[in-house]
Parts: structure tokens; sequence; C-alpha cells
């Protein structure tokens, strides 16, 4: 048997207010799911965009005919992935943060067709291993690796707003890592086969990305 509460005159119109403020706020947000309270949902909520001169590059750049893929590196939830993804043949996201990675392929199966997207679970790296991911609880965007990074710790930590490296900050996850070397072996053999030459590469791997490009 369910409660019914009824709410008081005051308490009714604040709600209410605060119901159409938001609405209001929030008229332009994208069609994605986003987390409530995390540094890059405020944005795309807003303003309906995120990382808007990112987002416009892209785009431009896959007007002028570099269509045939898209390759995000650290996708999140899929932010730049579900902005950008129709402008390209194919999409292919990297995101090993597991939290996040769920939501990825819930927002991609809202944005782009199905079989226009793949999604790959695991890091990239120097080489094929199995390590700590360290996920801000007030950041999913900001998920790292220690091991091998090549941001200093304190950068680590204060990217995110910490005073110092605090274990209860974060969610930590054993993730993959593989070899940046074989993974884009391999995708580039597939695209090359599909007929797909130009496209665009973004990466936003924490500390990771000198490892990855030059592995």
């Amino acid at each position: 048997m369910h409660k019914i509460i009824q709410l008081g005159p005051v308490r009714f119109i604040k709600e209410r207010f605060m119901r159409k403020s938001f609405n209001l706020m929030t008229k332009k947000s994208m069609n994605i799911f986003v987390r409530g309270k995390d540094i890059g949902s405020v944005r795309p909520q807003i303003f309906g965009v995120h990382e808007e001169r990112l987002t416009k590059f892209i785009e431009v750049t896959a007007q002028e005919g570099n269509s045939d893929f898209f390759i995000d590196i650290g996708a999140n939830v899929g932010l730049s992935s579900c902005q950008n993804g129709s402008s390209f043949s194919k999409v292919i996201c990297f995101e090993p943060n597991p939290l996040a990675a769920n939501i990825l392929k819930t927002n991609l199966s809202i944005c782009l067709p199905e079989s226009s997207y793949e999604v790959c679970e695991f890091a990239l790296g120097e080489e094929d291993g199995s390590f700590d991911l360290y996920i801000p609880k007030h950041n999913w965007g900001g998920a790292f690796i220690k091991h091998d990074n090549q941001y200093p710790e304190d950068l680590l930590y204060k990217k995110d707003g910490f005073d110092a490296f605090d274990p209860k900050n974060y969610t930590v996850s054993n993730i993959k890592v593989k070899a940046s070397k074989n993974v884009f072996s391999n995708i580039f053999s597939t695209l090359i086969e599909e007929n797909l030459k130009k496209g665009v590469i973004k990466i936003d791997a924490e500390g990771y990305e000198e490892l990855i490009i030059s592995s």
C-alpha cells in the first residue's frame, strides 16, 4: 500500500519553481544520459554542447572529406562521439572505465545506428597488461592509470581539484591495457579493407597520450 504524501503550499510552490527553472536551464540539453554533479555533465545539460571548439573542429574536418571514421580514445560517456558521430561512416570508441562504458553504449545506441559504431572496453598503452584505473568520484572523465603515467603525481590529483592524493576520492577498477601498436594495426587493416581511409582521431587519456601515440 502506497502512502500518499501531500505537499504543503510553500513546498509545492518551491518545487514547481525549481522544476520550471531546471526545464528552462536545460531546454537545449543533449539527448543523452549524463551523470548528475559530474564535472563533464554541466555544459552538455545547460548549453547542449560539450567542448564547443573541439566539436566544431571535428565537424569541419569531417565536412572537408575526412568522414570515413572517427576514433574516440577516452570516450567517457560518449559526449564527442554522440555529437559528431553521425558525420562519419564508422565510429570506434575506447573506454576502459567500466562505469562510463555502460553509459557510453547506451548513449551511442540513442544517437547512432547500431551498425555504425564499436566500443572497445580496454585502455591503450605501450604494452599488454592489467592495471588499476583511478576514477575520480566527481569526474568520471578524469580516470587515469598511475602505472607509467606521463603526468607527475601531483598533477594527477590537482587536475581534479584535490590537494593531495587520497584513495578515498576514487573508485578503483582493475582494467585491461592493450598495446596500441597491435590494436591500431588491426583497426587500420580492417578500415582499409572497408575502403575507409580518411578520418579523425580524438585522444584524451589523462597522461597516457604519449605512450599511446609513440608505442
